[in-house]
């Protein structure tokens, strides 16, 4: 399951220059689902405290909201989300979409969704050639769900090409995040370039190389496990 539906930085666009012009754009999109902002918003407290989280919720104007999972709220919200985390963390939004896209992966796995993601697949190149088919099932409970969709081509032994397709803006950080969150799921490691826009006007193009064969005995089944955060870290 994919939390595909906040920006960054993507094809010049910066997410803490250019805000407004963001905001505009990603509120005419179809509104996220509350799962998103709630597994944000317990990423903080995994990974720092309730005070931090107060701080960026009192920076992006909404001190003290409580998001309730299956409720909608607009896309812009998350986006505000990040961009106070990123100037209340002191972090590049880059490395927070990253951390929370590895993070989303354990997350989803213990938050009511282990079953499904047990299903769709018993190693990372399985996982992801799943995934739209995952999006569909999930699909069922979330009736407005506008998920991205991954197109898997072998390149060659351990290689793959993945086409991710989303008409939501500057998510790289964030998928190659929930690559390596993936990977770790399977006790696999995995060497990632982003290779650019695919042919498609929403496409992103991503060659994997898959380093080692699923290994039980490693995977990562810890939400703060392999996170580039520390609880200690400096916050204003």
């Amino acid at each position: 399951m994919f939390p595909g539906s906040f920006a960054a930085q993507h094809h010049g666009f910066n997410l803490k220059s250019d805000r407004a012009t963001l905001a505009t754009s990603i509120n005419r999109r179809s509104p996220m689902y509350g799962l998103i902002n709630k597994a944000i918003h317990d990423f903080v407290l995994d990974q720092f405290d309730q005070a931090t989280w107060d701080r960026i919720t009192e920076r992006a104007g909404i001190p003290g909201k409580v998001f309730e999972p299956m409720e909608q709220y607009p896309d812009a919200e998350t986006y505000t989300l990040v961009a106070s985390a990123s100037d209340v963390l002191n972090m590049d939004p880059e490395d927070i979409l990253s951390g929370f896209g590895h993070y989303w992966v354990i997350y989803t796995g213990i938050h009511g969704y282990g079953d499904l993601m047990k299903s769709s697949g018993s190693s990372f190149e399985e996982f992801v050639s799943n995934l739209d088919q995952l999006h569909t099932r999930v699909g069922l409970a979330f009736n407005d769900l506008k998920p991205p969709s991954f197109k898997i081509k072998r390149e060659d032994v351990g290689t793959l090409l993945v086409t991710y397709t989303s008409e939501r803006p500057g998510l790289v950080p964030l998928v190659e995040g929930l690559f390596h969150g993936l990977a770790e799921r399977f006790g696999q490691s995995i060497e990632i370039e982003h290779l650019g826009p695919g042919q498609g006007e929403h496409d992103e193009l991503f060659r994997i190389t898959v380093l080692e064969e699923p290994d039980p005995d490693k995977a990562i089944d810890s939400v703060t496990a392999g996170c580039p955060f520390t609880p200690d870290a400096k916050t204003e």
